[in-house]
């Protein structure tokens, strides 16, 4: 690889490590890597397929996803939703997972049910990058970067690869931490919310027990007055 396109990739890593520390929106995070990385890598375009699980990644091990959506950001940036079986290959790509698959059109058989997104045909080769993450031991399947190149391939460039693989890195630690912190803030949300609702009932009572002690207050005024009366009258002669 020669220097420039070396420093172009470390600049992309660093540009990256910014982003994914100032901004909270994965989502966000994603856009700017699929419309960076086609002219970086000198890609046609890329699709990134996002798995949503039925519940936190964190404690994803063992779950089945519930849904795929694929990104889009070649011509423009359209979400598409999608179920992971309409496509074969992407299926069995995940059978592979964690290590990649490069697809070519003398791969995809006349009988091939495909979702007419990913147009594979249209592609000199194709690479589907899975997103993966390491929890407790267990490979997490986060989604797919699906790469599409009109130069035919028989093994996809190395430097990029190298590239992929530092960006995997880098997102399925972003995610996870984002997915951390947000978990963070919704238990500190919920422990405020308890906290002021306790601070309410406090307020209620204490406001009850002011109006008590006043009530008792103003009774023991009313006894000791009609004590007072009482005394006085005792203590004053009766007339004769």
């Amino acid at each position: 690889m020669d220097a420039s396109k070396l420093n172009q990739y470390q600049q992309f890593c660093y540009e990256l490590d910014d982003i994914i520390y100032h901004d909270q929106e994965m989502d966000n995070i994603l856009v700017w890597v699929l419309n960076r990385l086609p002219t970086l890598l000198s890609l046609d375009r890329i699709l990134s397929f996002s798995l949503k699980y039925q519940s936190s990644i964190l404690s994803a091990s063992g779950q089945k996803f519930k849904s795929a959506i694929a990104q889009l950001n070649y011509p423009q940036e359209q979400i598409f939703s999608c179920a992971l079986e309409e496509s074969a290959l992407c299926t069995e790509a995940l059978a592979r997972s964690p290590a990649s698959t490069i697809i070519r059109p003398q791969d995809i058989s006349e009988d091939l049910q495909e979702h007419p997104l990913f147009g594979w045909s249209s592609f000199g080769s194709s690479l589907i990058y899975p997103l993966t993450r390491m929890n407790h031991g267990q490979c997490i399947m986060l989604g797919f970067f699906i790469l599409q190149s009109s130069v035919p391939f028989d093994g996809w460039p190395e430097e990029q690869l190298k590239l992929l693989r530092s960006l995997n890195s880098r997102l399925s630690s972003g995610i996870f931490h984002h997915q951390a912190l947000g978990q963070i803030q919704s238990l500190v949300n919920e422990q405020t919310k308890q906290l002021e609702w306790s601070l309410g009932v406090q307020k209620k009572l204490s406001e009850k027990m002011r109006h008590q002690i006043e009530e008792l207050q103003r009774v023991n005024e009313l006894k000791d007055e009609f004590m007072s009366t009482i005394s006085h009258e005792l203590n004053t002669p009766s007339p004769p």
